[in-house]
């Protein structure tokens, strides 16, 4: 009973985390004691997950064996398969559980516009080779998971410590033999219970992380025809100690949208990364990739929300606007056209770190880094396109499929609760001798 219910609890850890990127299945190898059948989890090293694309510049994927080696802000290193990193204002990589990427005994920095080749290396923005990720190939599979079996060694070793004692006393007749047998009944008991209790818990985190990614991926269809809009991606990790998943909250997936002609007089969409900046009444400053504009009466081009472009003012006898590729803002009036302006494009270190404030706007960070103005049209950065409108970078097809796969994995984590509930029952139904 209690080798099935480690199996068990192995069984639904692993359901807990089936969209969980990076997550290595856990397996469990069964052997024969004297005392009956033991459970040993060990990971499945040599199996490998089906690659999918995320669109995101720093989303890594190992083809072959090997893993990547992270390092915590206590410099403690530890291996993995999960290449979901995003890129720091430093330049480091950093994990879903905030670790940082190493290349050799140092982190890994990728410059500002810099990239990851094929081969590991950093490249930056002019081609020059910075540094390279190396991969261990040969790991013990044993270690990956080292820390929670350290833990779980040192807890068997303190239960047979005790059963020993019990023994001991029990022959010498200090303690009675009937005593010793409850004892040990309800320490087992106990441990069965608790087994159940992680079994249980297990599933049950898998149903919620299943839940909060069908409500983002609700949301995302909700917003699929809406202009600018970026949809979002579930962030979980594997739980503390082998147990269940941990939903780690959404992050915004900043991917080109479709470009597309719109009616609008005012109308611009940024090609590339970067961002409008944009200021309210009281001159907060917020970014956004919504080009849909208006003229105000004072001047100024306005978002749906009310926030104006930054250092842009059309006269009041302008008759027409038209803005180049490289953001130049030229002006008709009766007698001539001139420039009036330029717009610039914010573009930020570690983008995936800006705050959103609702509304395709987004503020500055510590760890998003300070905003950098650049020019549009210039080398490889970004450009602007006039009359144009940037469409949802969401997918309809893709989000039909996710929601399919999630409900899939929150009947499979369901029929774990009711596995370990049903199961329960009948260790507490059994008769008592």
């Amino acid at each position: 009973m209690v080798a099935a219910r480690a199996r068990l609890e192995i069984a639904t850890h692993n359901l807990a985390n089936g969209s969980t990127d990076g997550f290595t299945r856990i397996v469990a190898r069964g052997s024969l004691t004297p005392a009956g059948v033991a459970i040993a989890r060990g990971t499945d090293a040599n199996a490998r997950g089906a690659l999918r694309k995320t669109g995101r510049d720093f989303d890594l994927a190992i083809v072959g064996n090997g893993a990547f080696v992270v390092a915590d802000s206590a410099g403690h290193r530890s291996a993995t398969r999960a290449g979901d990193f995003t890129r720091e204002s430093d330049g480091s990589l950093r994990d879903v559980s905030g670790r940082r990427l190493m290349a050799g005994d140092d982190v890994l920095r990728v410059p500002a516009g810099g990239h990851i080749d094929a081969r590991g290396y950093a490249v930056s923005s002019d081609g020059r080779t910075v540094d390279r990720i190396p991969l261990p190939r040969q790991l013990d599979s044993n270690r990956l998971f080292g820390r929670c079996e350290r833990r779980r060694h040192s807890r068997d070793d303190r239960r047979s410590v005790r059963r020993a004692l019990v023994r001991e006393r029990a022959k010498s007749g200090d303690l009675d033999r009937s005593l010793a047998r409850k004892i040990g009944q309800r320490r087992r008991t106990r441990e069965i219970g608790a087994r159940m209790d992680r079994a249980m818990y297990a599933a049950a985190t898998g149903m919620a992380a299943q839940q909060q990614n069908l409500d983002t991926i609700a949301d995302d269809l909700a917003n699929a025809d809406v202009a600018r809009f970026k949809g979002s991606a579930e962030l979980a990790a594997p739980g503390e100690g082998g147990a269940g998943t941990v939903a780690l909250g959404a992050r915004v997936l900043f991917t080109q949208g479709k470009l597309a002609k719109s009616g609008g007089l005012f109308d611009v969409a940024i090609e590339g990364p970067g961002f409008f900046t944009v200021v309210d009444a009281r001159g907060r400053r917020a970014y956004t990739r919504d080009g849909e504009f208006e003229r105000a009466a004072d001047g100024t081009l306005r978002t749906s929300r009310g926030m104006h472009l930054e250092n842009l003012r059309v006269p009041a006898d302008a008759l027409s606007l038209s803005v180049a590729d490289d953001g130049s803002v030229r002006a008709a009036f009766a007698n001539e056209t001139r420039t009036i302006g330029r717009l610039r494009i914010a573009v930020f270190p570690a983008p995936d770190r800006l705050n959103g404030i609702g509304g395709s706007l987004f503020t500055a960070t510590a760890a998003s880094g300070a905003p950098r103005d650049v020019v549009p049209g210039s080398g490889d950065g970004p450009k602007v396109r006039f009359g144009m409108l940037e469409r949802s970078n969401v997918s309809i097809v893709e989000a039909m499929m996710q929601i399919l796969s999630a409900q899939r994995a929150y009947e499979a984590n369901a029929k774990g609760v009711q596995a370990a509930d049903e199961m329960l029952r009948i260790a507490n139904n059994l008769q008592r001798g």
